[in-house]
C-alpha cells in the first residue's frame, strides 16, 4: 500500500510579471523500489496561485486572475465571502487543477494521497486557506448533475465549504 512517503512533490514557482500572485506548478511522482537506478514516475499535478490578502487587495487579485480566467477572478472577488478572511495574515491558495495524470493512478487513490501531501506542505508555506475549482463535468452527460454532487460532497467530506451558494460549479475552500 502506497503512502505520502512513496511521493516526491518538485515545485516550481513563479512570480506574474506586475502583479502580486504567485504561480506554482507541483508535479508529485512516484519513486519505483527494487530497481537498480532511482526512476520515479509523474502520478499527478497541480497548479495554483498563491497570495497574501494583507499585502494584496482581493479586487487586484480579482483583476490580476482575470488575465488567468473569469472563473478564478470570480472566485477572488467572492473570497470576501469567507468567514475570517480579514484576518488572515498568511497566504491563499488557489488550485484550478489538481489531479491524477491518468485514470489508472486515480483509481489507485493516489489523487487522494496526493491532495493530502498538497495539504500538508502548504501548511509549511503558511498557507492559510486553499481554495479548490474542482473538475465540474461540463459536457451533456447522463449523469453530469449526480457526478458533480458527489464531487462537492467528496470535498465536504474533507473539510472543505463551498464558496457561495448561488453558483452551479462553486468553488470550494478550506482553512489548513
Amino acid at each position: 500500500m502506497m503512502t505520502e512517503d512513496d511521493m516526491i512533490v518538485t515545485y516550481q514557482l513563479g512570480l506574474k510579471n506586475g502583479t502580486d500572485l504567485f504561480y506554482c506548478h507541483a508535479v508529485c511522482s512516484l519513486m519505483e523500489t527494487g530497481s537498480p537506478e532511482a526512476v520515479s514516475t509523474e502520478v499527478a499535478s497541480a497548479t495554483f496561485c498563491l497570495f497574501n490578502p494583507q499585502i494584496s487587495s482581493l479586487d487586484a487579485i480579482s483583476a490580476y486572475a482575470e488575465e488567468i480566467s473569469g472563473k478564478m477572478s470570480a472566485v477572488c472577488e467572492d473570497l470576501k465571502y469567507v468567514q475570517g478572511i480579514e484576518e488572515v495574515f498568511g497566504l491563499i491558495a488557489i488550485s484550478d487543477s489538481l489531479k491524477a495524470v491518468s485514470k489508472e493512478w486515480e483509481e489507485k487513490g493516489l489523487e487522494d494521497l496526493f491532495r493530502k501531501k498538497i495539504i500538508e506542505e502548504l501548511k509549511l508555506l503558511n498557507v492559510e486557506i486553499l481554495v479548490v475549482l474542482p473538475n465540474y463535468v461540463q459536457s451533456e452527460v447522463p449523469n453530469k448533475e449526480a457526478t458533480n454532487k458527489n464531487l462537492q460532497a467528496y470535498y465536504r467530506k474533507n473539510g472543505f465549504h463551498r464558496l457561495r451558494k448561488n453558483m452551479d460549479e462553486p468553488a470550494m475552500y478550506r482553512h489548513i
